[in-house]
């Protein structure tokens, strides 16, 4: 894939992913304080048990909001967990990526049918400073 081909199939920003300790105290925050409107809400189920999240917009910002099965307190000034880029072609752009010699936490696409109206696809990797950054398609 060309970096032009590239540049076209990597397009913005998807999410900015936020664990929380509490979804439910958190989404009213987000929507009560900051005035965003849910895009959309679910539990994953995972091997480590459920997973709540809680996708929020404002304009064209969106967060999602993770409430993991067990919350790490020890941190204290909060927990941007990834962002992701919204792409086409996931699996096009993670090949092309992957070239480049871009490090990924997976091996495989992750593909959940049951999140937002057609389902999404997702894949984690990593940059220089093993900051989590992830591949999002919106099917």
């Amino acid at each position: 894939m060309t970096k032009k081909e590239l540049s076209e199939k990597i397009q913005g920003l998807a999410h900015i992913g936020v664990m929380v300790s509490d979804l439910e105290v958190s989404k009213q925050f987000y929507i009560d304080i900051l005035t965003m409107e849910v895009l959309h809400e679910n539990v994953v189920k995972a091997d480590i048990g459920d997973v709540g999240v809680c996708f929020l917009k404002k304009g064209d910002m969106v967060i999602e909001l993770v409430q993991m099965p067990e919350y790490d307190s020890s941190r204290k000034d909060g927990f941007v967990d990834h962002i992701a880029f919204r792409v086409k072609d996931i699996e096009g752009v993670r090949s092309a990526l992957a070239e480049k010699g871009v490090n990924f936490i997976e091996d495989e696409i992750n593909h959940c049918e049951y999140l937002f109206s057609n389902g999404c696809k997702w894949i984690i990797f990593v940059g220089p400073d093993n900051e989590r950054l992830e591949l999002n398609e919106i099917l």
